[in-house]
């Protein structure tokens, strides 16, 4: 039988939806907060365009959540657990900005060509900074908190980091 990944030794189902729940529900407040906010303020013939945006934060959030597990799981530094978090941060503003910006004219650039993509997908990261960096240290904080349930973290003699 073949030797599995180092990475991949540890995980373990339970382990997964515990985080996968735990981090949907850290994420997902955020993206509903917005769509409180912005419903408010939308006319009525925009609202199935602001549910299907909205809809696609909720999906690629849930997607982005559950491949960084084996990512974040594989380290047991917590310094490396945060950087994989914001790299998931980033992957998931690049995602729903190339995705949103596949057909539409972004800048002066014409709607469908590459550098419209790119751009959004730029803008899409500088601009969600904003929104995901205020809440990023909770969702750090609660995961180091609950880290017992939900990281495999084997016992060893004079190990401090944890």
């Amino acid at each position: 039988m073949r030797k599995r990944a180092a990475m991949f030794q540890r995980l373990t189902a339970k382990l997964y939806m515990r985080f996968a729940i735990l981090n949907t529900l850290l994420v997902w407040p955020v993206i509903f907060f917005m769509i409180a906010h912005d419903v408010k303020r939308t006319s009525a013939p925009h609202r199935q365009e602001l549910f299907t945006f909205y809809g696609t934060l909720l999906i690629v959030s849930a997607a982005v959540v559950l491949a960084q597990y084996p990512l974040i799981n594989g380290t047991r530094r917590w310094l490396v657990r945060i950087l994989y978090f914001y790299l998931s941060m980033v992957a998931f503003l690049s995602i729903v900005g190339l995705i949103f910006s596949w057909n539409a004219a972004v800048g002066s650039s014409p709607a469908g060509s590459w550098a419209a993509r790119l751009d959004g997908t730029v803008r899409m990261v500088f601009f969600g900074h904003f929104l995901g960096l205020p809440a990023f240290p909770f969702i750090d904080l609660a995961n180091w908190m609950l880290r017992s349930i939900l990281f495999y973290e084997s016992p060893s003699k004079g190990d401090a980091e944890g």
